[in-house]
């Protein structure tokens, strides 16, 4: 991962083994784009279409108009106060894909808040990988799980990036090992187990300071909500570690 902030910007870039095709469609349709992005996306996917997300867990949902389109290539699409481009690339053996979010005028959040939206565009982006990898075309089913915290989100990421720490709170039967990504605020890890990966969270929202944990699973077998129960306790026994 390449991650770039600046003052009105922030940009993520990862390079993947999948084709261009895969992940132009992975981004570019809408029914694709919600089996790794959100949990529902429409719209017209042409120059002055527009393209709409919804995030259920947090009660959003985005409107985008597309102003510029490439296949393949780039994809601009603009809100009030604020622009995303997606851009993509053959590199080496892979494809190169970055996005980069800008905001305009008034609209230019904090540094926190800049912080936290970069973190989430890399999260999502290693998701994007993992699933035009090993899971392209297969639905998902997600599973979140949120607290409140107060402290420091520095205190916690050793808990989440150090596999003796991920050991001292997350009471799963079969502990994920590899990281996707880390952002240095929040940790992807690809989870086989599930058939998909488990996202180690930490963000800010309406105000407030959240941990959470989700679960991404590509596969139809899975039960998601046998899981639940485990990262509840895992949370609540993260929190004890935190504040004692």
């Amino acid at each position: 991962m390449q991650p770039t902030t600046e003052s009105n910007a922030v940009s993520a870039s990862v390079l993947s083994f999948a084709s261009c095709d895969k992940l132009w469609r992975a981004w570019a349709d809408p029914e694709l784009l919600q089996q790794w992005f959100c949990d529902h996306a429409w719209g017209e996917i042409k120059v002055g279409g527009d393209y709409y997300w919804k995030f259920a867990d947090f009660g959003v949902q985005a409107h985008c108009t597309v102003t510029e389109l490439i296949p393949e290539v780039r994809m601009t699409l603009e809100s009030p106060g604020t622009t995303v481009v997606f851009l993509l690339g053959a590199e080496g053996h892979g494809s190169r894909m970055t996005v980069k979010q800008q905001w305009h005028g008034q609209q230019v959040p904090e540094a926190d808040g800049r912080a936290d939206v970069r973190s989430a565009w890399l999260m999502s982006m290693a998701l994007m990988r993992h699933y035009a990898e090993n899971y392209f075309e297969q639905p998902r089913q997600t599973l979140l799980v949120r607290r409140p915290w107060t402290g420091s989100f520095a205190k916690v990421l050793p808990y989440y990036q150090d596999p003796r720490e991920l050991r001292r709170w997350l009471k799963v039967a079969e502990r994920p090992r590899e990281i996707l990504t880390d952002t240095g605020q929040e940790v992807c890890y690809r989870w086989d187990p599930v058939g998909g990966a488990l996202e180690c969270k930490a963000f800010r929202w309406a105000g407030a300071q959240e941990l959470a944990l989700r679960v991404t699973s590509w596969s139809k077998d899975y039960d998601l909500s046998s899981v639940k129960p485990q990262l509840e306790e895992s949370l609540d026994h993260l929190q004890s570690l935190l504040i004692s």
